[in-house]
């Protein structure tokens, strides 16, 4: 089922990315006979591309949110230990404050009067402006490690820690934001078929810049959604 719906959304791509071709072809060449070939072409062109740019820059697929909840969860001595071996030449004093929520002033304080002068690297799960405004004013140095720079460094090392399990049961998904929710990747189809009727009005209609225009951006819409998998 899932290479059936991987063949379907690549199939979805490539028919967005021609009728965009073909209509802004058929509208600036007026010619079918050139405008289909060309699109057809340059449709195999940009697929070709950009399956020699996804070899060269093919990543591997981490669950980011799951390492991150992994950091959380850890006890603090061991992310500690983890940090220590990827970066060794860090001397400071370093304190693990990682959790769902951000750094609090407390949070720099209490590393202040256990770090005993030294310069301080406090791994947090992120950290406002105020925070970092104050940890300035202090008379050492303090460096913010988030989650995000944690993850980098430790990756960059081999020193990611395996996800702790989660337990596979049937969650409720919650409502998600309207953008998001616009621009699920079910929706992708309906802005495929909106577009493809919109790009063939332009040819109906002598409103044929508008038509273009709008089939454009459904077009556009449907070729990214499928390309960066939103859901």
């Amino acid at each position: 089922m899932a290479t059936v719906q991987k063949i379907i959304d690549k199939f979805s791509i490539r028919c967005a990315i021609f009728i965009l071709l073909f209509v802004w072809l058929q509208y600036l060449i007026k010619n079918l006979w050139i405008s289909l070939p060309l699109s057809l072409t340059l449709t195999l062109l940009i697929i070709f591309v950009g399956k020699l740019l996804s070899k060269k820059y093919a990543r591997e697929k981490i669950d980011k949110n799951s390492v991150f909840r992994t950091f959380i969860l850890m006890d603090a001595e061991n992310l500690i230990t983890l940090y220590r071996e990827a970066v060794p030449d860090d001397n400071s004093f370093i304190k693990c404050s990682m959790r769902f929520s951000g750094a609090s002033l407390d949070d720099v304080a209490n590393a202040y009067k256990c770090s005993n002068g030294k310069n301080i690297t406090l791994i947090v799960s992120s950290f406002t402006r105020n925070v970092a405004v104050f940890a300035s004013s202090l008379d050492v140095n303090v460096n913010f490690v988030d989650k995000k720079k944690l993850y980098q460094i430790l990756k960059a090392n081999k020193l990611l820690p395996p996800p702790l399990p989660v337990k596979k049961e049937k969650v409720k998904v919650p409502i998600k934001n309207l953008l998001k929710g616009a621009l699920s990747q079910t929706n992708a189809k309906y802005f495929l078929f909106s577009g493809a009727i919109l790009a063939s009005m332009a040819f109906l209609t002598p409103l044929k810049i508008y038509y273009l225009i709008s089939a454009s951006v459904l077009l556009i819409l449907s070729a990214v959604i499928e390309i960066l998998k939103i859901d």
